[in-house]
């Protein structure tokens, strides 16, 4: 199972969240871009960041991943931070209880 966060191929937990559009006013005018579809899977690392409420955390450590992954270059960084900060903060908003485990 993959870590909606920074993609390792190792999450452990998911968060129950219902589902939610991703909106971002620099990209698209406030269109639609994207859809979170509910529960979101995270990695150990990224389950403590969220469990801590660190989501400055989160977010470095998941551009991290994407560049070393070479997911996105360097130069988009300011973008790419721009618009996780968006989708995490709603994760963050509409995230129900605690983490749970993946039964595998």
């Amino acid at each position: 199972m993959k870590c909606d966060f920074c993609s390792s191929e190792n999450a452990k937990y998911w968060y129950d969240a219902p589902g939610f559009d991703v909106y971002t006013v620099i990209l698209r005018q406030g269109e639609t871009i994207g859809r979170s579809a509910g529960s979101w899977f995270a990695c150990e690392h990224c389950a403590e960041l969220i469990d801590k409420g660190d989501r400055d955390g989160l977010v470095d450590w998941a551009i991290d991943a994407g560049l070393r992954r070479r997911v996105f270059k360097e130069e988009t960084i300011p973008v790419v931070k721009f618009v996780m900060t968006i989708i995490h903060e709603r994760f963050f908003e509409m995230k129900r209880g605690d983490k749970n485990p993946v039964n595998n």
